[in-house]
């Protein structure tokens, strides 16, 4: 998690341009396999840090879908799907990684699912929550990616 306010904002940055839709799947130990989707079209650069540029995409242009099999249901499963907004962060190392903004909207749906027999939130689980929104994160073990990094065109 990265907090945006320690990195350097870029006023009419370039842009690229992702020629088609990229996506990024990853298994937790849970059995729970997630997919990333970050949307084909512009990217702006906002942020500037250490590591590399960070490019923003247009409102909503990260779908994340989940899915969760039932053991013993012929290959029936859960699925879940969300989507935020987020960005392509292009590597001063080489390569790129899928970022995104976190909700407050997202974070409380996945705590009241944690917390599905409690009553009411508890305060600590809520200031948590509150310190995290708006903040950078980055898809789960994702490695930089060349791949992603061509997929960029300059504009």
């Amino acid at each position: 998690m990265i907090d945006p306010a320690t990195l350097t904002s870029i006023e009419a940055g370039q842009t690229l341009v992702l020629d088609k839709p990229f996506s990024y799947s990853t298994r937790f130990d849970n059995n729970v396999t997630v997919t990333f989707k970050v949307k084909a079209g512009s990217y702006k650069a906002e942020l500037l840090g250490e590591i590399g540029t960070f490019y923003r995409g247009s409102k909503n242009c990260l779908s994340r879908s989940s899915y969760t099999p039932r053991a013993g249901l012929g290959g029936d499963g859960v699925y879940g799907a969300s989507k935020a907004d987020c960005g392509i962060l292009v590597l001063k190392t080489g390569g790129a990684m899928i970022y995104f903004y976190e909700s407050t909207k997202g974070k409380q749906m996945r705590a009241s699912r944690a917390c599905s027999n409690c009553n009411q939130m508890p305060l600590e689980v809520k200031k948590l929550l509150e310190q995290s929104i708006g903040k950078i994160y980055f898809a789960h073990n994702m490695q930089p990616s060349v791949e992603l990094e061509s997929k960029l065109l300059s504009r």
